[in-house]
């Protein structure tokens, strides 16, 4: 399953913790100022693959 994932993501590898960590810290920062209310996913382009 993660060798399928891997092969859909635009990124070419999974999503890391580091790469959530970066999108929490520019949502806490001034700079997301215009973003109210949205979902946002962290899947390395590839909707569908991870499920919440």
């Amino acid at each position: 399953m993660e060798a399928i994932a891997i092969g859909r993501d635009t990124i070419g590898r999974m999503v890391e913790a580091q790469d959530i960590a970066r999108v929490v810290t520019f949502l806490a920062s001034p700079l997301s100022i215009a973003i109210n209310g949205d979902a946002i996913e962290i899947g390395g382009g590839s909707p569908g693959i991870i499920r919440y």
